[in-house]
């Protein structure tokens, strides 16, 4: 293998490594002055663990980009944190899944800065068999909150390839909607409830206006999914999260 293509490998590896440690240690919505990772279901060692993959893989990465006066021992270590990393996040032996949870609970920003396609909405169809070698893009539903109230989140739900029309996809029989209301995100898809079938591109989500608890915030997850005529269901929307409105009891 190349010089050249071990280091533009490397390139590539550390800037992956500086976007997910930037994304996860953003600002988070639940409650506002969190880390974007408590979001994402990730909890405070792996965040820690990114960034300190992140601040050892530039330590030996300055180093390498001095020219080939570098010690292979210094390239050698860089791609053994690289490696490392990967065991530790979908290796064999108790994985953590930090790619996966992002693809489950984050956005489609954050897919398409970290490159991730499987489970989410920027994944492809396979082949198909026209004797053309394409792919089609996996049919999913867009998912919009349009107003918050108390008692009620309106949705506009959408075909993301005709996002002017409020028609279901051929061969599209439901447009199903689920959703999780608590203090602290799911924990996976399981977590969430169905609720009801959107109608012309709009879904009324109804809550109960009377808080559970006034001493917390409370944040509803709602994604939708579209049902095809075969009985099977397309990937679900981007997980849109918003404060639950709840009355003011005095």
């Amino acid at each position: 293998m190349s010089t050249t293509i071990l280091k533009r490998g490397r390139d590539k590896e550390m800037q992956g490594i500086i976007n997910l440690d930037t994304i996860l240690q953003g600002p988070g919505l639940i409650p506002p002055h969190l880390k974007r990772f408590m979001d994402l279901n990730i909890d405070v060692d792996e965040a820690a663990m990114v960034t300190l993959t992140k601040n050892n893989m530039q330590g030996f990465f300055t180093t390498i980009g001095t020219g080939r006066n570098c010690p292979p021992a210094i390239k050698d270590a860089f791609d053994l944190e690289v490696k490392g990393f990967r065991l530790y996040d979908h290796g064999p032996v108790d994985p953590h899944r930090i790619y996966e949870k992002i693809a489950i609970f984050g956005n489609i920003t954050e897919w398409e800065i970290l490159g991730i396609r499987g489970h989410t909405a920027l994944e492809k169809a396979p082949t198909q068999s026209t004797g053309e070698s394409t792919q089609v893009a996996m049919l999913y539903p867009k998912l919009v909150l349009r107003t918050n109230q108390v008692g009620n989140q309106l949705f506009e739900v959408t075909n993301p390839a005709t996002p002017d029309s409020k028609a279901k996809p051929p061969k599209v029989t439901h447009i199903r909607m689920y959703r999780y209301i608590g203090s602290v995100p799911p924990k996976s898809l399981d977590d969430y409830k169905p609720i009801g079938v959107a109608k012309r591109g709009l879904f009324a989500s109804q809550i109960d206006p009377t808080s559970p608890d006034p001493e917390k915030k409370f944040f509803s997850y709602t994604y939708a999914k579209y049902e095809f005529k075969d009985g099977t269901m397309s990937i679900p929307s981007q997980v849109v999260v918003t404060e639950v409105m709840y009355m003011v009891v005095e």
